[in-house]
Parts: C-alpha cells; sequence; structure tokens
C-alpha cells in the first residue's frame, strides 16, 4: 500500500512539473530575449564609442608624426629622407599589427567548442588510434646534429 502511495505520489508531482513546465520555459525565453535587446544596444554603443575613439587616436597618431618629422627638418634632415622613415615605420608597425591579427583569426571558429561538440568520425578515431599506437620515439624523429 505503500508503493502505491509512493508511485501516485511520485506520478502527481511529474504531472505536476509537465503542467509547469511550458510556463517556466516560457518565462526563460522571455528574459533570454530581454537581455538580448540590452545587450544589442550596449554593444551598439560600444561600437561607437570605440570608433569615436579609434578617430581621436588617429589624429593624435597624425599630429605625433607631424612633430617629429618637423623636428627631423628643423635638424636639417631632407624632405624625402623624413618622408620616407615616417612611411617605413608606420607601414611596418601596420604590418606587425596585421600578422598578429591574422594569427588569432583561427580562434574564431571556436576549435575547443567544435571539438567538444563534435562525434569523431570512425576515420578519425582510426587514425587517433594509430598515433596512439606508435611508440613517441618514431613520432617525432629527433633532428639531425649539422654543423
Amino acid at each position: 500500500m505503500t508503493d502505491r502511495r509512493n508511485a501516485s505520489s511520485v506520478i502527481a508531482s511529474l504531472q505536476s512539473l509537465l503542467h509547469d513546465l511550458p510556463q517556466v520555459v516560457s518565462e526563460r525565453v522571455t528574459l533570454l530575449s530581454l537581455e538580448l535587446r540590452r545587450a544589442m544596444r550596449a554593444l551598439a554603443l560600444l561600437v561607437a564609442l570605440v570608433i569615436g575613439a579609434a578617430v581621436l587616436l588617429a589624429t593624435a597618431w597624425i599630429a605625433l608624426w607631424m612633430g617629429v618629422a618637423a623636428a627631423l627638418l628643423d635638424a636639417g634632415m631632407a624632405r624625402h629622407w623624413v618622408a620616407l622613415l615616417v612611411l617605413v615605420l608606420n607601414a611596418g608597425a601596420a604590418l606587425g599589427l596585421l600578422l598578429m591579427a591574422s594569427s588569432k583569426t583561427r580562434l574564431l571558429a571556436l576549435p575547443a567548442t567544435v571539438r567538444s561538440l563534435t562525434v569523431p568520425t570512425h576515420a578519425a578515431s582510426r587514425r587517433a588510434g594509430e598515433a596512439s599506437a606508435t611508440p613517441p620515439s618514431d613520432r617525432n624523429p629527433p633532428p639531425e646534429n649539422r654543423p
């Protein structure tokens, strides 16, 4: 008799949970929607502020190089050498920044998340098994000593 009461109590609890589930999910989805809207507005403001700061920094950068160029010209350096120096230094810095940015683009694909959410294919798991069966000394042979 106690088992029957426990079973009916569990069934009643499950029915109550199933009855309340749509409302609970609806409330959570509504909260998510409101927070996403607020986050989108904040993101738009952040982008506008970053663009404004970039414009101000660009004008400050130009003013800095104008001062450096004026000082070099006053010191007697020829105009074409001053212009070349400013060009080379700025182009080198820009290239360095672009190379750093390029090295980070692979992170945009969310590699760790993709690895954790994907199921390995039969061929990939077979290759992984073969790699683990190979002794470490055979996987990466030591480099030859060259004078």
